[in-house]
């Protein structure tokens, strides 16, 4: 009895251990799997937030490049766009209508040329002032203007209000000792009056810049004959002025030579006009 109490418990016994066995060898697998599983479960969201981190890093460089790039060539158009602004010629639709309709137009002129009764039909595109766009300058080149002696010449420019206005005139008056030629000189803004007046033929010289569209006034001189000598044409016996100032002869020969260029402009009464019908097919093209 006691050998197989024995027996009996000896088996208990190694049951016991073998099931003990078992479970610490199935405890063991279960630790290794849970170890497994978190280590994953930690390696995973790591690598994910580290791919997260670099494809939201890729795109903000991305897009920040593309930006940088766009903002680039924004500005290049921009540069460009003002460019070729500066360099265009002077927007045709203006100058287009004004040729169509003169009389539609008014502004301060010299009252003969004023009103539908001056008939102008000449025109040119002339750059003054030398920022390669024309202005346009017309004229009447019939013979049945309201003043056959004096020849008148509007300048039209452009501005951000509209077009711009300046009258100007040369020839014989009608009436007064006026006799002159208007002059410019291309691309350099300047204008100039050179007359001689009547009785004694007299010089005067009258000086203009052309800015923002308006000719504008800037200096002059004349001589002022002795009407006492015996020969009033004789100048050198006259009074010379520029502006208020009195001055020899060959001082004011100095300032009108300085002013003008040594006299290099070129006549106005000498452009080549077109006619209306010439000028409006040149500014369609």
């Amino acid at each position: 009895m006691k050998k197989r109490f024995l027996t009996v418990c000896g088996i208990s016994l190694c049951m016991a251990a073998t099931l003990a066995g078992c479970g610490e060898e199935k405890e063991a697998v279960a630790e290794s799997r849970t170890e497994a599983a978190t280590a994953a479960k930690t390696e995973a969201p790591a690598e994910a937030v580290t791919e997260a981190s670099t494809e939201a890093k890729t795109e903000e460089n991305t897009e920040a490049a593309t930006e940088a790039k766009t903002e680039a060539a924004t500005e290049a158009k921009k540069e460009e766009d003002a460019e070729a602004a500066d360099q265009a010629p002077a927007d045709p639709n203006s100058f287009y209508e004004f040729v169509s309709n003169p009389s539609a137009y008014s502004w301060e002129g010299f009252g003969a040329a004023s009103g539908e009764s001056f008939n102008w039909d000449s025109f040119a595109l002339i750059d003054f002032d030398g920022d390669n766009t024309p202005e346009l300058v017309a004229s009447c080149l019939s013979d049945d203007r309201p003043d056959a002696g004096m020849q008148h010449y509007v300048i039209v420019d452009e501005s951000d209000s509209g077009l711009v206005f300046s009258e100007i005139a040369d020839g014989v008056a009608s009436a007064g000792g006026y006799r002159g030629t208007i002059y410019y000189i291309p691309g350099e803004s300047i204008i100039y009056d050179l007359s001689n007046n009547a009785p004694t033929g007299a010089p005067g010289t009258t000086i203009y810049t052309f800015e923002n569209g308006k000719v504008e006034y800037k200096e002059g001189g004349y001589c002022e004959p002795d009407m006492e000598a015996d020969d009033p044409s004789d100048w050198s016996k006259g009074t010379w002025y520029w502006g208020t100032d009195a001055i020899s002869q060959d001082e004011y020969d100095s300032k009108v030579n300085a002013a003008t260029e040594n006299q290099s402009g070129q006549a106005f009464n000498e452009i080549v006009f077109m006619d209306k019908d010439s000028m409006l097919k040149s500014l369609q093209n």
